[in-house]
């Protein structure tokens, strides 16, 4: 009998996520962590799934309670499963039955949430964070007075960058707002500073958070956990058993069941820190320290080093244009080992380009200075010379018109 973190193997290599030929480093987290063998006993339990019924409520439910055992969510909270843009969308639409209902979030934000709120056609109020990508939480406070919104929405860690804001200050805008706040954990690390054992505490607490953090982005499955009667209102806004396929749901309880996530954490915890570590090495590179499958960083030359990793089949996410915070960084998904060396060693050519550009555009700098200077030199020289000369003209002049 196949048991939870006792494979029957060693856990395999986590693959690249690839096209063929293509290293595929864009997503924010690495794929599950099974054995051969689960890949194999997975494959033929989808396999023997009644394809011709529908998802049941019961296997839902089941689902939503491994959810809660998983990433710890109070026991007071109530749990609705649906796929993650969905579940955005929908809390939204729950927010917007308030009256001249606004909706909040810190900007840059990828989840949504403005596309959300415009398709509803509601009011929408982006505050921009720091450029440390963290909440300005005086500034957010002033727009809480202000603007009263129905709907607050902060992803921490921040999405996409990864870097998760300071516990306290999240604290400190939950406990100002009047509305729903909504704590989006679907870019945080497994079992990293989670707010899931307060969902619904105080009760206007929403935590989303999505299996992606264990490596089934693919599924596109999430949960919001909060109040029982918070809940029970978003729930019904949702389509039967959250729009959860069977294939989906079943794939998800397996993985939850089978996959060695402490070790798979380890691992990503140690390479993130090996590519950071690196990064902050080359010149001029800027590295936003996260908690995240992934590490985002400013470079001096992004569309150089993002066309040198795509030469060399090696995708990541391209960040720049995005937003002017996100001007010229790249985030740089975790691999094996292997593909992160690769990764590191394009980087590194670029950044010493980018060095030997530096220093020669200096050295040509200090030579045509020195060019302007030595020409100024002789030029003034000359003035003093013909300035000199005019003074005895006029001199001579002068005497000559006195005799």
């Amino acid at each position: 009998m196949l048991q939870k973190n006792t494979p029957a193997e060693p856990v395999a290599p986590l693959p690249a996520l690839s096209d063929a030929g293509t290293i595929r480093l864009d997503a924010p987290f690495p794929p599950a962590a099974l054995s051969e063998e689960a890949r194999a006993v997975l494959a033929a339990e989808l396999a023997a799934q009644p394809l011709h019924l529908p998802p049941e409520a019961a296997e839902t439910a089941a689902l939503a309670e491994r959810l809660r055992a998983e990433f710890t969510v109070a026991e007071e909270a109530q749990i609705v499963v649906g796929r993650a843009d969905v579940l955005v969308e929908r809390l939204v639409f729950t927010a917007a039955a308030q009256p001249e209902a606004v909706v909040l979030a810190a900007e840059p934000d990828f989840s949504g949430c403005r596309r959300a709120a415009e398709r509803l056609g509601l009011r929408y109020i982006g505050v921009p964070l720091k450029a440390d990508f963290t909440p300005d939480v005086p500034a957010m406070l002033d727009a809480l007075e202000k603007h009263n919104p129905a709907l607050v929405y902060l992803a921490a860690p921040h999405n996409p960058t990864g870097v998760l804001p300071a516990r306290e200050d999240v604290e400190t805008v939950v406990r100002a707002a009047k509305g729903i706040v909504a704590i989006d954990e679907g870019f945080a690390e497994y079992g990293s500073g989670s707010f899931a054992a307060q969902a619904g505490q105080p009760e206007n607490l929403v935590v989303l958070q999505s299996l992606g953090s264990i490596g089934l982005a693919g599924l596109d499955i999430a949960f919001a956990a909060g109040s029982p009667a918070l809940v029970r209102k978003l729930a019904e806004t949702l389509p039967p058993q959250g729009g959860i396929s069977r294939l989906d749901g079943a794939a998800a309880r397996f993985v939850l069941e089978h996959a060695d996530v402490g070790e798979q954490v380890q691992t990503l915890q140690n390479e993130r820190a090996r590519i950071a570590n690196a990064l902050a090495e080359m010149e001029d590179v800027c590295v936003f320290h996260g908690s995240s499958g992934c590490v985002t960083a400013r470079f001096p030359n992004a569309e150089t080093a993002f066309g040198a990793l795509a030469e060399q089949g090696i995708r990541v996410l391209n960040l720049n244009g995005a937003h002017p915070l996100l001007r010229h960084c790249l985030r740089l998904g975790i691999g094996t080992a292997e593909q992160n060396d690769e990764m590191l060693r394009v980087l590194g050519n670029v950044n010493s380009e980018y060095v030997l550009a530096k220093q020669s555009g200096l050295a040509a700098g200090s030579e045509a200075l020195a060019r302007l200077n030595a020409g100024m030199a002789k030029s003034v020289l000359l003035a003093v010379t013909l300035f000199s000369l005019l003074s005895i003209w006029l001199v001579a002049h002068y005497f000559a018109q006195l005799g």
